[in-house]
């Protein structure tokens, strides 16, 4: 009577590891799959803009920097990056410098 339980145990116990196993990869796949669908769902929004003129244009402009014949770019700069550089391309004085300095 014990062996027959005994077995019947492990097989169930068995039965629960590979059922709970079954229910993690479970979520896993869900997640995987939404997470696909969202990168599907961007692909397609981005193969119907470059099937337009308009598309295409943009992402050329924006991937190699390129314009139409006759156009011309604007560089708009920050200027706190202008201030920063004009201070480093500031050269401390110089010994002589600091010597005319207290002569005048």
């Amino acid at each position: 009577m014990l062996i027959p339980v005994s077995f019947f145990g492990y097989a169930a116990y068995g039965a629960y590891v590979k059922s709970t196993e079954t229910g993690f990869k479970r979520q896993t796949v869900e997640q995987n799959l939404s997470e696909l669908e969202v990168r599907q769902q961007a692909l397609v929004a981005d193969l119907e803009n470059l099937n337009s003129q308009r598309g295409v244009e943009a992402e050329l402009r924006g991937r190699y920097s390129v314009g139409k014949e006759g156009e011309h770019m604007i560089m708009l700069v920050d200027t706190s990056e202008v201030a920063e550089t004009e201070s480093t391309l500031v050269s401390p004085p110089s010994f002589w410098d600091s010597i005319l300095d207290i002569v005048f």
